[in-house]
């Protein structure tokens, strides 16, 4: 391929990425994650491999 064919191929797959990430706005204050100006709970967990029984 060309080197202009593959930097149009790169931009047109990246390019829903940089779209996605304009959209949102994600911030911490007052002790709270905001995503988009709401209050967004995070919510995690960990899972030990060796502690599940077979």
């Amino acid at each position: 391929m060309h080197k202009k064919n593959i930097i149009w191929l790169l931009f047109v797959a990246f390019l829903p990425l940089f779209v996605m990430a304009q959209k949102n706005n994600f911030e911490i204050k007052d002790g709270a994650f905001y995503r988009n100006g709401k209050v967004t709970p995070i919510i995690s967990g960990e899972m030990h491999y060796p502690r599940i029984p077979h």
